[in-house]
């Protein structure tokens, strides 16, 4: 096993792609890992860390470079975490994440199965809704951007290559108002901004600590005056040093505390705390598949065991009978149901519970849908969607690792994959999001 001092700079030629988009040199007994190279190149590199059985190195020069190297459009690409495979050209992005999905079910089912090729967003720049970044105040300046590969190091960002032209051009207002500020305002934690691409609404949020002086009051209207776009400025209170950005009380600044989006013909309000697809036209192609996998005739009952504000549960509910959504959390019920009586929708209820405790009290129903956390779910809520037998099983995922894990154990209670359907959400990102149908023997 070969080993390296800090800071040793040598040439390897690199032979495959790591779970998180590096590429990985060296030998089998000993990888190093090198951030923004890839597959067949030969580069020099400088290792950056060493462990006991991998290295890190940092890319210094690409020798022989990949005939699937592109120039990154970026110019924080390698700087920033955001974005990790902005080096691949996009054809090869949708062949690795089809593949990624393929290594995670052959690590959890001796069983081989089909995974179609990657569905390609309908744009692969400008698509996310939702952007959120740190901000770093000093008594000289306040700096707002995102952080560097694998640290919390700030990166001031200038603009960013996937958040959308309208969320880019309300940041760019946003970064001049705060930084003509003298002197710079104080105890801003991060910023997040949210778009709608159809009713071209903007939502601004601040988090701050709760013992924050400034008035931010006054910054929301004239931000609303320079920007008509920004249809509200939201105050969140977060005092935890936590990884976690959003706290549990809200303020509205000025305007109104949500914006209103569309997907296919359903209007969704999206409030500062919501959970909604980043790349909302990727979304409707994802469940109008779901849909179409899931055969309804118009009599079924349809339960969507994380339904959050009711996006899928409500493009579901005008063509069965009954939909039941379930969520824990009490906000996003509110939501749902406000999104239900928007779009006048009466066959849609949604209850406040943990799914694996709610699935108990159900009669037998046609078609569950899952659509869980990255982690994916509880191993009682599979044993009880086995229990109350549903003749399918839709399954969204964001992770294709725990969707495997997940697959596995449906299996044996007796569910066949039938069709897995790797979508590209995030376009330049290692992220996949991946539906599966499962039909019972």
């Amino acid at each position: 096993m070969k080993k390296f001092n800090i800071n040793d700079i040598l040439e390897t030629t690199i032979h495959s792609f790591g779970k998180n988009g590096e590429g990985i040199g060296g030998d089998v007994e000993y990888p190093i890992y090198v951030h923004g190279a890839l597959p067949e190149e030969h580069a020099v590199v400088q290792i950056g860390e060493v462990r006991q059985t991998y290295a890190k190195a940092k890319l210094l020069k690409v020798l022989s470079p990949s005939s699937k190297r592109v120039y990154p459009p970026c110019e924080y690409f390698l700087k920033c975490g955001g974005c990790q495979l902005m080096h691949l050209s996009y054809e090869d992005q949708l062949i690795y994440k089809q593949e990624k999905v393929k290594q995670a079910f052959e690590n959890h089912s001796s069983t081989p199965l089909t995974v179609h090729p990657c569905i390609p967003s309908p744009s692969s720049a400008h698509y996310r809704n939702k952007t959120q970044y740190p901000i770093v105040t000093t008594e000289e300046k306040i700096s707002l951007g995102l952080y560097e590969y694998s640290s919390h190091r700030l990166i001031p960002i200038k603009a960013c290559y996937i958040h959308s032209f309208l969320g880019e051009s309300v940041y760019q207002q946003i970064l001049k108002l705060l930084q003509d500020s003298s002197p710079p305002p104080s105890g801003l934690k991060y910023l997040l901004i949210r778009t709608s691409e159809t009713t071209q609404e903007v939502l601004v949020t601040f988090v701050t600590a709760s013992h924050v002086a400034l008035n931010l009051y006054a910054f929301a209207e004239n931000l609303m005056k320079q920007h008509p776009n920004v249809k509200g400025v939201v105050r969140n209170i977060n005092d935890q040093s936590s990884n976690v950005i959003l706290g549990s009380q809200y303020e509205t600044l000025a305007g109104a505390p949500f914006i209103t989006e569309k997907l296919n013909d359903l209007f969704f309000k999206i409030s500062s705390a919501s959970f909604f697809q980043v790349n909302p036209r990727q979304a409707e192609r994802l469940y109008q598949k779901a849909l179409d996998l899931s055969e309804v005739t118009g009599g079924e009952t349809i339960v969507d065991a994380f339904c959050g504000v009711g996006t899928i549960a409500l493009f579901f509910a005008k063509h069965v009978t009954q939909v039941i959504g379930i969520e824990r959390v009490s906000q996003a019920i509110d939501d749902a149901n406000e999104n239900a009586r928007l779009n006048h929708i009466s066959n849609a209820c949604f209850v406040c519970a943990p799914a694996e405790e709610y699935l108990q009290t159900l009669s037998p129903i046609d078609l569950l849908i899952l659509n869980p956390p990255r982690k994916g779910c509880d191993p009682k809520l599979l044993h009880q969607a086995g229990l109350l037998k549903p003749k399918m099983i839709l399954y969204i995922s964001c992770d294709p690792n725990s969707l495997a894990r997940d697959i596995a154990i449906l299996n044996d209670l007796g569910y066949h994959p039938e069709v897995i359907q790797p979508f590209d959400m995030f376009p330049q990102t290692i992220h996949v999001e991946t539906l599966a149908k499962l039909v019972l023997r």
